[in-house]
């Protein structure tokens, strides 16, 4: 059985735990705004870069850099292109789909992306929802605890003492 211990001045708190959770954080905006950042920019943009300070109004503007120019392309040319499926014994896939475990874990993914959240407030620390939540952890009976054991009892039960 597990407990949360606190020690107020003069008093100890026992709590059993009845229950624990794990909660999941989720990170997925972070790729949907990277994926947003490099469809607007292109591959290899430095538009979202800092380019340090601004310019002092006083100093003269520097010299603009001259624009790359694109090397012609050369003539084009049509290419014809097939496509198989071919799967091996063990159900793996070759020639670029999906294989196994890659679809399993896309599917497990999208299950998770498709759960339901709970909604939670958070309260910062010296709110008064906070202190309120806080006071109630901590019991507020005045009852004496009486010993059971004595210290020698404690002691001859614990091994290589």
């Amino acid at each position: 059985m597990d407990r949360l211990v606190q020690y107020r001045p003069g008093k100890l708190h026992l709590h059993q735990i009845t229950e624990t959770h794990q909660l999941r954080p989720t990170l997925t905006y972070i790729d949907t705004m990277t994926r947003k950042s490099k469809r607007r920019g292109g591959a290899g943009s430095d538009d979202d870069s800092d380019d340090g300070p601004p310019p002092d109004p006083d100093e003269p503007a520097p010299a603009p850099v001259p624009k790359k120019e694109k090397k012609p392309t050369g003539e084009a040319r049509e290419v014809q292109v097939s496509v198989r499926k071919n799967a091996d014994e063990k159900g793996m896939q070759l020639g670029g789909g999906l294989t196994a475990v890659r679809r399993e874990m896309l599917i497990s993914m999208r299950a998770e992306e498709d759960e339901s959240w709970d909604d939670y407030e958070y309260c910062d620390g010296e709110a008064p929802e906070s202190n309120t939540i806080f006071e109630a952890v901590f019991s507020h009976s005045e009852e004496m605890l009486e010993c059971k054991t004595d210290i020698t009892a404690v002691l001859k039960n614990i091994k290589g003492l």
